[in-house]
């Protein structure tokens, strides 16, 4: 029997870009599989969706919420908390006004409440865990949705069985395209490069650390390549101390860019990749088998971050180095043990990076919240 299209679709989430581009990347498939549907966002006035979820030209409805996550102070907490009525009010309107048939929750503070109202007036709900170990937002909310959709095996046992569905992390569909080259690539590969084009990145946003050490892991490894991402706001910075550091305003081997962009590129064109662990680089990465040292952000929220990078870690398809464990040395330590491993023993290390990708993941979550 042919399935009806959905009319109105309302996907929630928010922050930061590990919550709203798996939420676009869901509204592209939406709009593949149902032609003609109306689909509007959540998110909160604060975060990066209030720019980027317009400018994909969706409409966003803003929700005057903030965080009550542990690293904030006692006063912002009780702040949200104060006007946690007048949020589920506004919920409320939306609900009515709108009608959603389908209702996703994708992480941030705008989804929990969006979707806990939702799922007690019987709309079909949904929320998306992106990390090992979920948030207390989405343990309390996968009691009351219909579907809940995680990236890692191990967070199944968070999540009820009867409801819970592994299908991967949506990535766009380049990087779906990518996984089938990488695939066929792996069999094709015969030799390894005498020497080692490095990539680091630590986010958007840069990260301090990586960005004090490269430039003496480069120093001091002139056979190396390194192409760092600073971030914009610290690339200035970053420049100034290569200059003291060195004497000269560049380091030979050492590429210097405020942001990659395509990054795409930039991750095929390396051998090795340094970066921070959150879940969506972790899926991209995987999706094209990339050799990989994770650097886990240490202050992330529950130290999700870490939880990532150990999953990969002690599959044996990357390597870990916590921050306080950082130094010139053990990165060093790091790119040489993998230089001299023999060619056989690094196609394995990508083959199991691969096997962490679940290709059509977005496909996949679209068709079954679609018919559930």
């Amino acid at each position: 029997m042919k399935r009806t299209p959905l009319k109105r679709i309302l996907l929630a989430g928010g922050g930061t870009g590990g919550h709203i581009y798996p939420a676009l990347a869901l509204a592209e498939e939406f709009k593949k599989q149902n032609p003609g549907v109306n689909i509007r966002f959540v998110g909160s006035q604060r975060g990066l969706e209030s720019k980027i979820i317009p400018d994909k030209g969706y409409e966003l409805y803003k929700l005057k919420i903030g965080p009550l996550h542990s690293s904030v102070g006692r006063a912002e907490q009780i702040k949200t908390v104060l006007t946690l009525p007048f949020v589920f009010l506004h919920c409320l309107w939306i609900l009515i006004t709108f009608r959603p048939q389908r209702v996703m929750g994708f992480g941030g503070y705008a989804s929990g409440p969006i979707v806990f109202i939702a799922s007690i007036l019987f709309f079909k709900t949904a929320v998306w865990e992106a990390n090992v170990q979920p948030g207390i937002a989405n343990k309390l909310l996968s009691k009351v949705v219909k579907r809940c959709y995680v990236v890692f095996e191990e967070s199944l046992k968070f999540f009820p069985n009867d409801k819970t569905k592994c299908f991967g992390y949506p990535v766009r569909h380049d990087f779906d395209l990518r996984y089938e080259e990488a695939n066929r690539s792996q069999t094709e590969l015969n030799s390894k490069p005498q020497s080692l084009n490095v990539l680091v990145f630590g986010g958007s946003q840069g990260a301090k650390v990586l960005n004090d050490l490269i430039p003496k892991v480069a120093l001091a490894n002139p056979d190396f390549h390194f192409t760092l991402q600073t971030g914009l706001k610290n690339f200035d910075s970053t420049q100034k101390s290569i200059a003291q550091m060195s004497g000269h305003p560049t380091i030979s081997n050492l590429t210097v860019l405020p942001f990659l962009d395509p990054i795409i590129d930039f991750y095929l064109a390396s051998d090795v990749i340094i970066c921070r662990s959150g879940a969506g680089a972790l899926a991209e990465l995987a999706a094209l088998g990339s050799n990989c040292l994770f650097v886990p952000f240490a202050l992330a929220s529950d130290n999700h971050q870490y939880k990532n990078a150990l999953a990969l870690s002690q599959r044996g398809a990357a390597g870990l180095i916590e921050e306080k464990n950082l130094s010139v040395q053990s990165i060093i330590d790091f790119l040489n043990s993998f230089r001299h491993k023999p060619l056989a023993e690094q196609r394995q290390i990508s083959q199991k990076m691969l096997a962490f990708f679940k290709p059509k993941a977005t496909y996949n979550m679209v068709e079954d919240f679609t018919n559930i």
